[in-house]
């Protein structure tokens, strides 16, 4: 970035819009060989760059859409399990902080069941590629990891108060 500002400024047309009279200011060559391959460098690789970033995205999607790969769901409406898991043990732990329980047993079981819920819930939202196509699945995991958290910290606020 130091390099391309200093070509810019090396520029007449820059330096009279900042008010600066015709300077001449002589780079040793080598500098300026390095300067000039460095802005076309840099030039070419944000050029390639989008198109190899969108190549590797589209081949990482494909992958994952084969059946049997980690990431594939059958079915484009389908919702991942993970999801639905982590709605499932978030709304658990909601439950069992409310339930008349002793405080070890109540400890024990909103401990695991907000542990996975987060687990599943995080698992979910790194399986998912495009959220705009699971919004579902990222509701589900989000809402369970939530509650999760909600009942984690009010077991905490019983152990402290």
């Amino acid at each position: 970035m130091g390099i391309w500002a200093l070509v810019l400024m090396n520029k007449d047309k820059i330096k009279r819009s900042f008010g600066q009279k015709q300077t001449k200011v002589d780079l040793p060559p080598k500098v300026r060989e390095f300067a000039v391959s460095t802005v076309e460098s840099v030039k070419e690789a944000f050029g390639s760059g989008k198109a190899e970033v969108e190549k590797i995205l589209r081949e990482n999607r494909d992958s994952t859409d084969e059946p049997g790969r980690a990431g594939h769901v059958e079915g484009k409406n389908k919702t991942r399990p993970t999801a639905i898991g982590s709605f499932v043990l978030g709304l658990a732990a909601i439950v069992l902080t409310s339930a008349r329980l002793g405080f070890a047993s109540k400890f024990t079981l909103v401990f695991l069941s907000a542990f996975f819920a987060i687990f599943l819930g995080a698992t979910t939202m790194k399986l998912i590629k495009s959220y705009r196509d699971h919004l579902l699945d990222a509701a589900l995991a989000l809402t369970g990891i939530a509650a999760a958290a909600i009942c984690g910290i009010a077991l905490l606020a019983r152990l402290g108060g």
